[in-house]
């Protein structure tokens, strides 16, 4: 499923709260990762230009009494000593202080730690390992003779020595190879710094809980006319049009629940209209059935009636007709009046067929009566017919019996010819006296 997908099957809840919450969330994320720092960097810059600032103010004190050297007012000697005295008892915030080392590490001035006086500190280290004084004296020996050093370092009677974070700043001071330092603890920056986080993070907590009570107020505003509809359309799916939801409102929600009222009474009043024409469908059906039954019911008797009489004329009653009553001449039913009139028809014209049948049988047996004399002639005439060819087939019998026997005979005397050869003449003696025998047979056939 695609995000776009997932987003849409969201609940109205979430599509009001997520914007809003994402609105809460990106907001917090700009104060948090882009406003804080940008206003933790000003207060640190607040911080060494003020710093600076102080320092300077020293660097002009002792660039006063160079003058005084330079003009010849004070010599050299006098001029740093009470140059170094004046540093001495300068303070500000209450109780910051300002020490001199000149370009070598030695210390000049020292107003907490006097014992320090004359001695070079250029390994001085912090709890870190880095060099404090050395990293000063090459920012104060460089081109611009000022800048800043982060170190840490114990507070003033404090038994624990424990180091703590510390903000310096350096200027070097005219021609005499010295530079003026001071520092402040910057721990109470990072606690100002951690209150305003604290402060800023409590704000947005307030305002994340004020904007989701205030987004989850506009969201029920919204759904619960929305759930009003969503419940009132399932009780209508259920069957219940009986529905009306409470307007109590003139802006888009309470406009679509006036709609949706609008839309329920035309429902209602289509549904009882459409009651009463089902009630009026409901009448002419049941009056069609009623008088559907009552054909039915007239015309399983009329098939009776038919099949009954068809019945008796099949077994012979060919008297039988079907009479009609004033409900088969009915506009409806008149079907069955033309069909007992066709059968009535039918059966007369079958009763005329039978007794012209009848007429013709009459006529048939008087003619059959004829026919049988002249057929008794005609049998006596054939008889005699028959006597001749039976007399005339027993003389063609013994024809061929007569023929038979020449036959056999004449093979008789063609063998007796072959063996008498030698007897030519009577050979052809028995020749002509056959010869005889069969004109004589021939005679005797025709």
């Amino acid at each position: 499923m695609s995000f776009s997908q997932r987003i849409n099957n969201l609940s109205l809840s979430w599509k009001i709260a997520l914007p809003v919450l994402a609105s809460v969330v990106l907001v917090s994320l700009f104060v948090i990762v882009g406003v804080l720092p940008t206003v933790e960097r000003e207060i640190m810059d607040t911080k060494r230009q003020m710093l600076m600032s102080e320092v300077e103010t020293a660097v002009s004190l002792v660039h006063g009494f160079e003058q005084e050297a330079v003009s010849g007012t004070l010599s050299v000697e006098e001029a740093q000593r009470q140059a170094l005295e004046r540093v001495r008892g300068l303070r500000f915030m209450g109780k910051e202080y300002f020490y001199i080392y000149n370009l070598q590490c030695v210390c000049l001035m020292h107003p907490t730690a006097p014992a320090l006086v004359g001695k070079e500190q250029m390994g001085l280290q912090d709890a870190k390992g880095k060099y404090m004084m050395r990293d000063a004296a090459q920012i104060a020996n460089a081109s611009s003779g000022k800048g800043f050093i982060e170190y840490y370092f114990p507070k003033a009677g404090d038994e624990s020595k424990t180091p703590y974070p510390k903000l310096g700043a350096v200027s070097r001071v005219g021609t005499w190879d010295w530079f003026v330092g001071t520092g402040i603890y910057i721990d109470d920056v990072e606690r100002e710094l951690f209150t305003l986080r604290l402060t800023v993070i409590s704000g947005l907590v307030v305002v994340t809980v004020l904007v989701l009570v205030s987004g989850w107020w506009l969201a029920q505003r919204i759904i619960q006319p929305v759930s009003a509809l969503n419940d009132a359309a399932g009780r209508i799916a259920a069957g219940d049009t009986n529905v009306h939801v409470a307007v109590d409102s003139d802006n888009e929600l309470g406009r679509l629940a006036v709609s949706f009222n609008t839309m329920m009474g035309t429902i209602r009043l289509g549904i009882e209209e459409l009651h009463r024409e089902k009630a009026g469908v409901e009448r002419k059906v049941e009056e069609a059935v009623r008088q559907l039954q009552q054909e039915k019911d007239y015309l399983a008797q009329s098939i009776d009636t038919i099949l009954g009489t068809i019945e008796r004329f099949a077994k012979g009653d060919l008297t039988v007709t079907v009479a009609t009553t004033e409900a088969d001449n009915d506009d409806e039913i008149s079907d069955i009046a033309r069909l007992y009139a066709g059968f009535n028809q039918a059966a007369q014209s079958i009763r005329n067929t039978m007794r012209q049948v009848a007429s013709a049988a009459e006529s048939t047996t008087y003619a059959g009566t004829v026919i049988s004399s002249d057929t008794e002639q005609m049998a006596a005439a054939t008889e005699e017919q028959t006597a001749q060819m039976n007399s005339f087939a027993a003389t063609i019998e013994r024809v061929a019996q007569t023929i038979g026997e020449s036959t056999r005979q004449a093979s008789i005397a063609a063998e007796q010819a072959a063996l008498a050869g030698t007897s030519a003449q009577e050979g052809g003696r028995i020749i002509r006296e056959a010869i005889g025998r069969m004109e004589n047979i021939a005679d005797a056939a025709l």
